[in-house]
């Protein structure tokens, strides 16, 4: 008798504890600055009831339950600034800005193949940009004189055309470009 009752007690003690974490990282649903605490006061100030929360403000009303109600054509304020909001738009990150990433492949391959064939930037035409994950430091291409690392490298194959010619280009994520002869 004593191990179920332990055992439900245990049970009973890991939710509060569930509880009590998802309130303490959730915080109030309508935020904790010190503009909301003094609303809040003055709602509660009235008549000795319960205090009726008070939603930010231009974040929607409040319906005779208190739930709020979010109007989708009026603007909602943001929370806090995250570290989503520092990142710099032309800045290459898989997570965040994979156009980025694309951009700066397409660029590198673009600037090897002006050197290479002696082109001008806007001779070249951009046929295909495609992610891919090579299987090895060397962008997947395989040279006698070159020793190459055996880790997955993420990057791009870019396919460039100039004057009638398509050149294959193999790039990594860090500014990298292989022609693919």
């Amino acid at each position: 008798m004593k191990k179920p009752m332990l055992a439900l007690a245990g049970l009973v003690a890991l939710a509060a504890a569930g509880l009590a974490i998802g309130v303490a990282v959730a915080g109030s649903p309508f935020g904790s600055g010190s503009s909301d605490t003094l609303e809040h006061e003055e709602a509660m100030a009235g008549d000795g009831e319960a205090p009726m929360p008070v939603p930010p403000e231009g974040s929607g009303s409040l319906e005779p339950g208190g739930d709020v109600v979010v109007n989708p054509d009026e603007p909602v304020s943001s929370g806090p600034i995250t570290s989503i909001d520092d990142i710099d738009p032309d800045e290459c990150n898989l997570v965040h800005n994979v156009d980025a990433c694309e951009r700066q492949a397409v660029a590198t391959a673009k600037g090897d193949l002006t050197q290479r064939a002696g082109a001008a930037e806007e001779d070249i035409a951009v046929e295909s940009v495609e992610f891919v994950e090579w299987p090895d430091g060397c962008l997947g291409i395989e040279r006698p004189e070159m020793a190459c690392i055996l880790m997955v490298t993420p990057g791009y194959r870019v396919i460039l055309s100039a004057g009638g010619q398509a050149y294959e280009y193999h790039t990594d994520l860090a500014g990298h470009a292989e022609l693919a002869e």
